[in-house]
């Protein structure tokens, strides 16, 4: 068990200090796009290189949590030769896949473009935009088995560190680009590409270092494990139908109803939230590797603290964050991206609401794909997204309620489904009472989160930074703040003591 905790606490600062980095990648590069590509041209960036990417992972078909799961059994059981099976099944599976999906995003060349409003004078540049997602989505499909790799072995260090070369390379490559050749879309669809090749390089090293006995033969074909490994996926899949209703869908469907330019103003609080839910998901994701050795292990103790506790570092640390992003998300979109966006802020609170359902559902989904309950897990995505998508249509074809019904419509499911049906379904899977998981993580998350806003509105009310530096610097002392105090609430009496000797042991060698 230390061995686990030393590697959770391990993935979890690499997926902190990830998170951190794109967070501070997004900060710097969405005001220059905004403002650099002009309204129209990142919209069609967000719908090429972001919504449709997402789209696209539904014809993953779930392969990749199958992958995952099957690979996992097999090396924690160290059967590396069945282990080396679902590799190689796998990569057969996804060699065919990626024939499709290239041909997909060779006929949206031409089908997609007139359904999201795109301007004649950016008609090449958004299909060359398409092209690279095409590229990126075939490498994302043939790294799959790699994923499963290098997470099944719990570095998510190495995962991460791919993720985020990746980005650097689209965001901070594409605006080097913008900046020294031409504000373009042909900019990004160039440091897409070179992402992709660098990605995909990564993930071949890396998988290589972490699982020595790899041997993956291309070709090769089993039928009834590819049936086992579909049978798992297809709920998989549901999932992943759900993330890309709740995630991808507005930006498609503000653009086709509302043109384009009106993207950026649902992205940038998007943007926030995408962040929020990044760090609630980077206490979570790590669990699964723990999850599958204590499902190994028949620890069925083990895994009902592991729901409850990781529950509720997730929304400590989901709730450290939102607090000072609530307070404060008028100032810093204001600074942020410029005046006009402020008002955005409402969008933000609502957001805010879906994404706390969000944070209470990650510990419970990690762990039940890691145990393989997942079965309704999948169906209550795919029903919350069928009534997403609804409600969002019928918002912007028959309502003047245009982007703040859009963000209604994806609050309220996602609250639903993450709050209530999947920490249930949990529950009942690992025998717990779902009085017991509500007392012990929603109560304490509610009252640590009026707390927190109430500290904010205090220094909000004193204090009014107008740049984004001063806006950003007041916001991290007041989540490090809150942070710090809901860590000494989830903290036992002996577990205070030893941490405050801790500090004291280090103040003296440090001074000494």
């Amino acid at each position: 068990m230390p061995n686990q905790q030393s590697q959770y606490i391990k993935n979890t600062l690499a997926n902190l200090l990830s998170n951190a980095v794109v967070v501070m990648l997004f900060l710097v590069t969405t005001p220059f796009l905004i403002r650099w590509l002009g309204e129209a041209q990142y919209g069609l960036y967000r719908v090429g290189l972001v919504s449709l990417v997402g789209y696209s992972m539904l014809l993953n078909m779930g392969f990749g949590t199958a992958e995952r799961r099957y690979f996992s059994e097999a090396l924690h059981a160290k059967r590396f030769d069945e282990g080396n099976e679902v590799l190689s099944v796998a990569y057969t599976f996804h060699g065919v896949q990626c024939a499709l999906v290239f041909a997909v995003f060779m006929t949206a060349l031409y089908w997609l473009p007139p359904i999201v409003n795109t301007p004649p004078q950016y008609l090449w540049a958004f299909r060359s935009v398409i092209f690279a997602s095409g590229v990126y989505v075939c490498c994302l499909f043939l790294i799959s088995p790699l994923r499963a790799i290098v997470m099944s072995c719990a570095r998510y260090d190495l995962n991460d560190f791919s993720d985020l070369a990746f980005r650097a390379v689209l965001l901070a490559g594409g605006m080097a680009l913008i900046y020294f050749w031409r504000p373009s879309l042909y900019a990004l669809t160039a440091s897409c590409l070179i992402g992709a090749a660098v990605i995909t390089g990564l993930m071949i090293r890396f998988s290589r270092r972490v699982y020595g006995a790899m041997q993956i033969r291309f070709g090769r074909w089993d039928a009834s494990l590819f049936r086992k490994m579909f049978g798992f996926g297809r709920y998989a899949m549901m999932m992943v139908v759900g993330a890309m209703a709740l995630q991808q869908s507005p930006d498609v469907l503000i653009a086709a109803f509302l043109g384009p330019q009106w993207v950026a103003s649902y992205a940038v609080a998007a943007i926030l939230i995408s962040q929020l839910r990044a760090i609630a998901n980077a206490f979570a994701g790590p669990l699964f590797p723990i999850a599958s050795r204590l499902k190994a292990a028949s620890d069925a103790a083990g895994l009902n603290t592991l729901l409850l506790e990781g529950t509720r570092r997730s929304l400590w640390a989901w709730g450290a964050l939102v607090c000072p992003v609530v307070a404060f998300s008028g100032d810093m979109l204001s600074a942020w991206v410029g005046a006009q966006y402020a008002s955005s802020f409402l969008l933000v609170w609502i957001l805010v609401l879906g994404d706390f359902g969000s944070a209470l559902h990650y510990t419970s989904s990690h762990i039940l794909t890691a145990v393989g309950s997942i079965k309704w897990l999948g169906y209550s995505h795919l029903t919350f997204s069928a009534v997403s998508i609804a409600a969002m249509v019928l918002i912007l074809g028959f309502t003047s309620y245009g982007i703040t019904g859009v963000v209604w419509a994806l609050a309220v499911p996602t609250f639903i489904r993450g709050g209530i049906i999947v920490p249930v379904y949990a529950c009942l899977q690992l025998k717990i009472r779902p009085w017991t998981f509500y007392v012990y993580n929603v109560l304490p998350c509610l009252l640590y989160l009026a707390a927190g806003i109430a500290v904010c509105r205090a220094v909000r009310f004193w204090i009014s930074p107008v740049e984004l530096v001063p806006v950003l610097a007041v916001m991290a002392l007041c989540a490090g703040a809150i942070a710090l105090g809901g860590l000494w609430g989830m903290l036992s009496k002996s577990e205070r003591r030893r941490l405050f000797n801790l500090v004291v042991s280090i103040k003296r060698n440090f001074i000494g």
